[in-house]
């Protein structure tokens, strides 16, 4: 079963300016899930954002997307299909020919915002990925397969420095286990 999701917010992760956070909703709004970013992508989501006012109907995302509109094979959904290594992988799915194209999951959300489309995901991984919902909070969580090796370093440091053990143990074991799965 599929889940649909659309997009609520991008904003910037505190004490890392190169890092964004998107948050997706579920339809009825009760779960969330949160994307990884670079800051090139916060920057052309905030682009789109209603309070801008900039014509982006001549930026490579648009004029690409009316060009897929436009094929005779046009009609496609976008799928958040799995984390691998702190990183959502997505794909956009031709549904008329049945192929599939990967892409960065922070690039299916703008794709998303652009086409006015949902995005699409698995109900297993949005329940095993997803926190609970909760509208004006001033903090959120997210799930440490879904960080970069970089953040769970930095925040492995941070834990130690805090003398947080137990959530240090935890940030470890997943740089081993994720050492593991390539060897």
């Amino acid at each position: 079963m599929k889940i649909k999701l659309h997009y609520k917010s991008i904003s910037e992760v505190v004490g890392i300016s190169d890092v964004g956070l998107i948050t997706l909703l579920d339809e009825f709004e009760q779960r969330q899930l949160n994307i990884i970013c670079d800051k090139f992508m916060v920057d052309q989501i905030q682009l789109r954002s209603v309070e801008q006012d900039i014509d982006t109907q001549s930026f490579l995302q648009e004029v690409m997307l009316s060009y897929i509109k436009n094929l005779k094979y046009g009609e496609f959904e976008i799928h958040i299909t799995s984390v691998d290594n702190g990183e959502y992988k997505a794909e956009l799915r031709n549904v008329a020919l049945g192929k599939s194209f990967s892409l960065r999951a922070a690039d299916a959300v703008l794709l998303s915002i652009i086409s006015k489309q949902d995005i699409l995901i698995d109900e297993h991984l949005m329940n095993f990925q997803s926190v609970p919902y909760k509208a004006m909070s001033h903090s959120m969580a997210l799930p440490i397969n879904s960080l970069s090796s970089k953040m769970i370093q930095r925040s492995l440091k941070k834990a130690i420095e805090d003398e947080n053990y137990e959530l240090a143990s935890q940030l470890r074991d997943e740089l081993n286990s994720r050492k593991n799965e390539r060897s």
